[in-house]
């Protein structure tokens, strides 16, 4: 076997990721990865799987997605963490003095919490929703780009 045929033992970029899906799913476009996804219960849009292929992924790549490619590709989730830049974090704790919180105060502690995870959550369906429309009626563009950004 020639060393130019040889896949690196760990892939480099999503986009290798993405091409390992294909391999492993055997498959040969974007549209037929995000099909078998549906199949396998791990759903991935094809504009979400293009995007990665040309490295243009633009918005949040959630967690949900992260482990969904990695199990289509058969990789271990940290090697895609790693490769969308996501630090592994450590598990929110609050510190131990928190237990000193008055009831009220705890549930003020857990209502900020829960505000920035519906904050987040809003922004991420916002982006793919607009992900939808972008590729409905410029299915030919990126999302994220317009018709000035093109040649």
């Amino acid at each position: 076997m020639s060393m130019a045929n040889v896949r690196p033992l760990r892939p480099q970029s999503l986009a290798e990721v993405v091409d390992l899906a294909m391999e492993k799913q055997q498959v040969d476009s974007g549209r037929a990865l995000a099909r078998r996804s549906e199949e396998l219960d791990l759903a991935l849009s094809y504009t979400v799987i293009n995007n990665l292929r040309r490295n243009q992924y633009l918005h949040r790549f959630t967690e949900e997605k992260r482990e969904r490619l990695a199990k289509l590709a058969g990789v271990p989730r940290r090697v895609v963490d790693e490769l969308a830049g996501i630090r592994s974090l450590a598990p929110f704790k609050l510190p131990e003095r928190a237990t000193e919180l008055t009831g009220d105060q705890r549930k003020a502690v857990l209502a900020v919490v829960n505000a920035f995870i519906e904050a987040n959550e809003a922004v991420e369906q916002a982006q793919a929703d607009a992900d939808m429309v972008i590729a409905a009626y410029r299915p030919d563009q990126p999302p994220g780009t317009t018709t000035d950004d093109q040649p």
